[in-house]
């Protein structure tokens, strides 16, 4: 049996194909030998790091385990449950004050890829290769700067008592 701890650096596995953010970091652990086996995520998100509004081709489930996260007209406290049907599009997401920790498990590592919406209603597939940061024009940009606002007043706020 592997045992990981969060204060060592092997914890924080993320492999190339993954986004590659300053505001975020992940651990990314397959249950099995095989492509399509299940993907489980840590991603511990600083205060305002934002999700864009996507999907993913498999089933996924996820836990706030740690701090905040806004999504839609709701602030998510810990112990709240997220899933999401393959091509059912959610978000954006924007951690809360305090940050935000979830765990998030994939039932299909070779199909969970996102596709993110843009205003247009198009999709997108981001490239660790050839993109270096989101397009400009994200669905619902104006929500996710209202709520990247909110987190970092917050977190100010907390900084300060």
């Amino acid at each position: 049996m592997a045992i990981y701890s969060m204060d060592q650096a092997e914890y924080w596995v993320e492999p190339e194909s993954f986004i590659q953010f300053e505001d975020m970091r992940t651990s990314h652990r397959l249950l099995g030998e095989d492509p399509g086996s299940p993907r489980v995520v840590v991603m511990d998100m600083k205060p305002g790091f934002v999700i864009p509004r996507h999907a993913h081709g498999c089933e996924r489930f996820e836990v706030i385990v740690q701090g905040s996260l806004y999504s839609g007209d709701d602030e998510l406290r810990v112990g709240t449950i997220m899933l999401a049907h393959p091509g059912e599009v959610y978000g954006p997401k924007v951690a809360g004050p305090e940050g935000c920790m979830t765990v998030e498990v994939f039932a299909r590592n070779d199909t969970s890829a996102s596709e993110f919406e843009l205003d247009d209603g198009t999709f997108f597939t981001f490239s660790t290769t050839a993109d270096k940061e989101y397009p400009p024009n994200l669905a619902r940009r104006e929500w996710i700067e209202e709520h990247q606002r909110k987190a970092r007043e917050g977190a100010a706020a907390l900084a300060v008592s």
